[in-house]
């Protein structure tokens, strides 16, 4: 029988190279059925039902629709890869073990809006987004060419023209095809250039059947419980008052920085229910995307507080997360009162039903992720990195009993991408030491089960968020405190390697043999002393990634 922690811990496959996010779910939820006999001829029974259970989702992000528009662009193709992948490892057996056949996991679409302008506005372009994936999936040409025209208007929201035109053809182009001249060949073959998935010999387009696939069947009229939009209901940022107002304000680049603060808000995401779930059409909660009310039954669904959830701070930012006291554990720096104040965690989801399915899954709760680099070595002089290459690690993200466990393999450049569910939290990172093992004694091939994860993982406890400084304010000029800047230093160049121990003595000493080690290998003069030149080479090398590594990421991603 399992134990209570197997009840409710599960381990997260995750995707975020590139734009978007594929997941499984953190917790795999098995209840216990207590049952009793019954008597000859006692009529009354209880039912036992499955309760919905999410197991993952795929996000597709803002960048890959055409601005203000449900047009997908070239770029989703990796969403669409991305769901095959998913849906494959999450799949269960339908027979006996070991038979072929699996039972994969049906979904359900959920497109987003921004909260800024007209929310009936936003909620129908939403749904088109969520249609216009669920065409790509079903292969509903018949709806890609409604929505070509050759202007905008017409009260149906955006048309589609020559633009798109191009970028069917383009994607087509790239995926090794010849786009046919015929509008509606253009966009079958468009449809299969995007939505494939890899096979042993490169990529092949697939294709769902809504009658199978999908969480109510294809039962419900225009695709009810299949698909849905939520327009503003369900932000995962708030901008301030404040900040809404500078933007309107500036006349010239305003507009602009509003819509790309905005950008996080403008989501598709498919969540992956557990196989074998299925849904009544008639009991969903959510409208279908041809109800003219939707609005109105999407809040009637809100929670009591739901608009106070969706309205904005008068200063600072609300971000989606678990409620916190505010405090500087909020903040993963020390908090200057020059800088913009941090924002507030909160739940800002307005819809308790979407809240209950998506407030665990970190499609919706990642949109950060701390970015490492595992070497075999420390950095030396003139010898190049040796990073862990295609190497399995598993990280416990937090000190809790329920922490969700991150499995997966370093890249070709040993980079590793984990999500960032607490902006400050202790992760315990292994790593497998292949040939280069013996840990505790043992050696790498100790085949003993119970030293076995001792002896073949090397072991790290990671304080992420813990960095001390903005990386931009690392420089002589900008910390007034010398000892915050050393602290900044010496916790930066003991991330990158160039501490011999993890216990050396946190001293001047120390800090001096570490500071000179990272400017000889960076080619700067031989000297103990912490200058802008030494700070700006540190800034770049600790916020950035090896060329080729895939993705861009913040520098405040990077832990302690």
């Amino acid at each position: 029988m399992a134990s209570d922690k197997d009840i409710v811990r599960g381990a997260i496959s995750l995707d975020t190279g590139g734009d978007g996010i594929a997941a499984s779910h953190p917790l795999t939820i098995k209840f216990h059925h207590a049952t009793a006999p019954s008597t000859p001829g006692d009529k009354t029974h209880n039912t036992i039902k499955e309760m919905l259970i999410v197991v993952g989702c795929v996000s597709l992000p803002e960048s890959h629709f055409a601005f203000d528009s449900s047009f997908l662009l070239p770029e989703s193709r990796i969403s669409f890869i991305r769901l095959a992948q998913m849906r494959n490892q999450l799949a269960e057996p339908r027979g006996p073990e070991g038979t072929p056949d699996q039972e994969k996991p049906p979904l359900s679409i959920f497109g987003h809006a921004d909260p800024t302008g007209y929310d009936g506005y936003n909620i129908a372009l939403s749904q088109r987004r969520a249609k216009s994936v669920y065409a790509v999936l079903i292969r509903d040409t018949a709806y890609w060419k409604s929505r070509m025209g050759t202007g905008p208007g017409g009260g149906q929201g955006d048309i589609w023209g020559q633009a798109e035109i191009a970028e069917m053809e383009r994607g087509i182009i790239e995926a090794g095809g010849v786009p046919p001249t015929d509008k509606a060949g253009l966009i079958e073959a468009y449809m299969d250039a995007i939505c494939v998935r890899k096979t042993a010999d490169g990529f092949e387009p697939y294709r769902l059947d809504k009658s199978i696939d999908f969480l109510a069947r294809g039962a419900g009229s225009h695709g009810k419980g299949d698909l849905q939009g939520c327009g503003e209901c369900n932000p995962t940022l708030i901008l301030s008052k404040a900040k809404s107002d500078e933007f309107a304000k500036d006349k010239e680049t305003g507009k602009e920085r509003r819509d790309k603060a905005n950008e996080i808000n403008r989501r598709v995401i498919a969540f992956l229910f557990k196989p074998g779930s299925i849904v009544d059409p008639a009991k969903w909660p959510c409208p279908s995307i041809a109800n003219t009310n939707a609005l109105g039954v999407c809040k009637s669904r809100f929670w009591a507080d739901g608009n106070a959830r969706i309205k904005q701070d008068p200063i600072r930012d609300k971000k989606f997360g678990k409620f916190r006291p505010e405090n500087e554990d909020d903040v993963p720096h020390i908090y200057d009162p020059e800088d913009e104040p941090p924002p507030l965690v909160t739940p800002t989801f307005g819809c308790r039903f979407y809240h209950g399915i998506a407030h665990r899954s970190p499609c919706e709760g990642v949109k950060e992720r701390w970015v490492l680099r595992m070497l075999k070595r420390q950095p030396l002089a003139k010898k190049p990195d040796l990073p862990f290459i295609d190497t399995y690690f598993r990280v416990i993200m937090g000190d809790a009993e329920d922490a969700p466990i991150i499995e997966g393999r370093t890249d070709e450049d040993g980079v590793v991408r984990l999500p960032v569910f607490d902006e400050h939290t202790t992760m315990k990172f292994q790593i497998e030491a292949g040939e280069f093992g013996k840990i505790g004694g043992g050696s790498a091939e100790n085949e003993d089960p119970d030293q076995k994860d001792t002896v073949r993982f090397f072991t790290f406890m990671l304080n992420a968020g813990n960095l001390q400084v903005k990386t931009e304010k690392l420089h002589m000029s900008g910390t007034r405190d010398t000892q915050t800047l050393k602290t900044a230093v010496r916790q930066r160049l003991h991330s990158l390697g160039y501490g011999k121990d993890v216990g050396e003595p946190e001293n001047d000493q120390s800090l001096a043999k570490m500071v000179r080690r990272f400017r000889r290998h960076h080619d700067l003069p031989d000297i103990a002393t912490i200058d802008d030149e030494m700070l700006a080479k540190l800034r770049e090398v600790h916020d950035s990634l090896p060329e080729g590594s895939g993705g861009e990421d913040p520098p405040t991603s990077a832990p302690a």
